[in-house]
């Protein structure tokens, strides 16, 4: 999102950028999950189709963005000790739990320049989303779910692991 953009280079001149992200995860939640519906109705979900789609999608920005951002850092000598772990979790996709292992302060780091990488936990929440939303799928078109069934048990999922969350931040 261009706000998002314009929040993390210029944040005086656009406070309320973050709000792309607010408006970007239900959008995504609610669409990408419509395309596992449709394939639930049909007893058919192509897990591996679905996956190939999302990485062609994601992948060689988030590549090309890591390649010139670290090029960037270490040429500005700005590299700190945990760009490393930072680049590498984004690189797989689990950077929201490496700042949730490393205690990352989200709001802290950004406002003082801690490290380019800090807002690459949102794509990391995406990959997961991606990689564990259209297995339960595949299992609830093979088993021949309904799709009432299906969304009960994703809402117990995402309940489960807001949970997690409040018991791991506190």
């Amino acid at each position: 999102c261009s706000s998002d953009l314009w929040f993390h280079f210029l944040p005086g001149q656009m406070p309320g950028g973050w709000m792309g992200m607010s408006i970007f995860f239900p959008l995504s939640g609610f669409l990408v999950p419509r395309l596992l519906l449709d394939g639930i109705e049909q007893h058919h979900v192509d897990v591996l189709a679905f996956w190939e789609r999302r990485a062609r999608r994601l992948l060689p920005a988030l590549w090309v963005m890591l390649a010139i951002t670290s090029m960037l850092v270490v040429v500005h000598r700005r590299w700190g000790s945990t760009d490393t772990g930072a680049t590498l979790s984004s690189l797989l996709g689990v950077n929201n739990w490496w700042q949730i292992s490393h205690s990352v302060d989200y709001w802290a780091a950004l406002r003082s320049g801690a490290s380019p990488f800090e807002h690459l936990w949102s794509l990391s929440v995406e990959v997961q989303f991606y990689l564990v939303l259209p297995i339960l799928a595949a299992v609830a078109a093979r088993r021949r779910a309904s799709v009432a069934t299906f969304a009960t048990l994703v809402v117990a999922i995402a309940i489960i692991g807001a949970a997690i969350g409040l018991f791991l931040g506190t």
